[in-house]
């Protein structure tokens, strides 16, 4: 008979690599905050580490956000140099770009100037800046905890550079996740990239497919963009979970007495304009109920994570 070996039964320290945590705002930050929140049901202890607020360029800020951070949970917040405050100065703006540059309108021959310098000589975006301080406290972390797996998690695709990194380094599980996609990301060519540009990009994307131990992404549509990037990426190791939500988020506004199947194939990707057409009413919360719900109810999709961290974490 099979017995469980101390290593089966400890609880598993998973570090987590993300640039966007509380008090940043949008759906992207709460994919990893909702994981974070509920991954100790399944016997893991996530460490985060991530930007100081104070140096993070954040377009959007919820401070309500804070309140599902688990208490007692690690988190490192570090040092961040950057593009940003140079495109500040160039445009004469307060705040960075959103994403897709959906707060500049028409942009200005200024803007134009930042977005190709943003586009060319920022690869594989401007927030590379944070890597030599996310990768320093993660080997200081490395080097004092058991770590079991590196998560790392983009946007900002220069994160997974990290994770990358320590891959080399420690020979860790490590999980790329994309929430995006990395060179076909809609905005990409208001980026004005050249060829080359163009090429050294995609030749980051695909050595970060090719490296990591395991790839996740919100949708089938990523991963098959994903999976097209080289025919040495093997399919197989790309898996999608796609963004849910956290029951706890609606338990005064509904009766979560339904059976979980009445939730399990809802389509999560759409978050919160999804459960809410599913359940036929009007949303009264925004983007900070798009995130991820582990057990409750049984979703499809966040059941998943488990799996992927016990996948191939023998080593």
């Amino acid at each position: 008979m099979h017995s469980l070996t101390d290593r089966d039964t400890a609880v598993k320290k998973i570090l987590i690599i993300t640039y966007y945590w509380p008090p940043a705002g949008g759906p992207g930050v709460q994919r990893w905050l909702k994981f974070s929140k509920y991954l100790p049901e399944f016997g893991y202890d996530p460490i985060i580490i991530t930007v100081d607020p104070e140096k993070a360029e954040y377009p959007i800020k919820d401070h309500t956000l804070e309140q599902d951070v688990r208490v007692g949970q690690n988190v490192y917040r570090t040092n961040c140099s950057g593009l940003y405050e140079y495109y500040k100065k160039l445009t004469k703006t307060q705040s960075a770009p959103y994403s897709g540059f959906v707060n500049e309108g028409v942009p200005s021959l200024k803007q134009k100037i930042a977005r190709f310098i943003r586009g060319n000589f920022f690869l594989p975006d401007a927030r590379r800046g944070w890597n030599k301080h996310a990768y320093r406290q993660a080997v200081q972390i490395i080097q004092k905890e058991k770590i079991d797996a590196v998560i790392t998690t983009g946007p900002p695709m220069s994160t997974h550079l990290v994770g990358q990194k320590l891959k080399k380094r420690f020979h860790l599980h490590w999980i790329a996740d994309f929430r995006d996609p990395w060179t076909d990301i809609y905005y990409y060519n208001k980026m004005y990239p050249t060829l080359i540009a163009k090429a050294i990009d995609r030749k980051y994307e695909r050595n970060v497919l090719l490296n990591a131990d395991q790839v996740i992404t919100v949708s089938d549509y990523i991963k098959k963009q994903l999976a097209a990037k080289s025919s040495a990426i093997q399919a197989s190791k790309i898996n999608v979970i796609a963004n849910g939500f956290d029951a706890e988020d609606f338990e005064a506004l509904f009766d979560f007495s339904f059976p979980a199947e009445c939730f399990r194939y809802v389509p999560v990707q759409f978050g919160l304009g999804a459960i809410c057409h599913f359940l036929r009413i009007k949303p009264r919360l925004s983007f900070q109920t798009v995130c991820i719900r582990s057990s409750k109810i049984g979703l499809k999709c966040g059941v998943q994570l488990p799996h992927l961290l016990n996948r191939d974490m023998t080593g």
